[in-house]
């Protein structure tokens, strides 16, 4: 039997501070953006069904698909202002689900800077996430996530006008 998941990670890892600390809301949306990123990267696995599954089971049958689609939203508006890969866990690996990447790290960062208001912080992980482009978008589709996640108003952090991407 070997020490390490399928995945390379050691089996029962100590799980990293920061990934003991994280707020439930941000720790379901992380493994739904999980199931995505696992989908995006291999197409035929269908993991954003799984996505479905876990913002269903997390949030309701009334408030899931809200909060499916708002992770969704922000993960394509990351994808569309980054030019390289972003590094993630696989959700479907019980030891990796404990664990966090450096980039995860930076959107749990969003994530907590958009439920704190502190737009500062976010502009930064935002900054770190985007590789330098313009993440306009990704700022308001975190906000609108944050709305989604803890029922607020999203507008109120208003960025700008979003002008849909030419596919």
């Amino acid at each position: 039997m070997s020490d390490q998941c399928r995945d390379g990670a050691p089996k029962n890892p100590i799980p990293n501070a920061r990934f003991s600390n994280i707020a439930r809301q941000h720790f379901n949306a992380l493994t739904i953006m999980r199931c995505y990123f696992a989908s995006h990267a291999q197409c035929a696995s269908f993991a954003w069904e799984a996505g479905m599954d876990v913002a269903i089971a997390a949030f309701g049958k009334s408030d899931g698909p809200s909060v499916a689609w708002a992770c969704m939203d922000t993960v394509r508006a990351m994808r569309l202002c980054r030019t390289n890969v972003f590094q993630f866990k696989n959700p479907f690996c019980p030891c990796c689900q404990q664990q966090l990447t450096q980039h995860e790290g930076y959107m749990l960062d969003c994530l907590e800077a958009a439920e704190a208001a502190n737009k500062s912080k976010l502009r930064i992980a935002a900054m770190l996430l985007c590789e330098g482009n313009n993440d306009d978008p990704f700022v308001q589709s975190v906000f609108d996530l944050d709305g989604t996640l803890f029922h607020r108003s999203p507008d109120k952090h208003a960025v700008g006008q979003v002008k849909l991407a030419s596919i």
